[in-house]
């Protein structure tokens, strides 16, 4: 059982034409939102560049958070990990961890969590272990 102190973790997308983006971050750079410290649905609102949002819960954040890590050659950084999702990387995925890396497709050390060069070629089948 993961334990986790974060209750929302929000997923933004912007609209979709650049020429939209930009004259929407003008708009919103010139607005009274820019001014406002709290970050609630009415700003949210009124950040233009956010087309729209969506809420996740914890396990999917975590399940992102592997996946967009393990893309990047440093792959994860564990200390960060934990302190980003109040949990460890083993705490949330040990079992898939330790089969990966037996398949030489994960590789693990004191500070960082990292595809293998064969884990680069065979991705996808790493990703999916960490999906629902």
């Amino acid at each position: 059982k993961i334990g986790y102190d974060v209750a929302l973790w929000f997923m933004f997308h912007n609209v979709r034409l650049p020429t939209q983006y930009a004259e929407s971050v003008r708009h919103w750079a010139s607005s009274s939102a820019v001014q406002s410290a709290t970050l609630n649905e009415a700003a949210l609102q009124a950040i233009s560049p956010v087309a729209g949002y969506e809420i996740t819960d914890p396990k999917t954040a975590i399940a992102e958070t592997m996946i967009l890590g393990l893309r990047l050659l440093e792959g994860i950084d564990l200390d960060w990990f934990q302190e980003r999702h109040n949990t460890s990387v083993v705490e949330a995925y040990g079992q898939e961890i330790e089969e990966l890396v037996s398949l030489d497709l994960l590789v693990m050390d004191d500070r960082r969590l990292k595809l293998t060069s064969r884990g680069l070629l065979l991705s996808n089948q790493v990703f999916v272990r960490f999906v629902g």
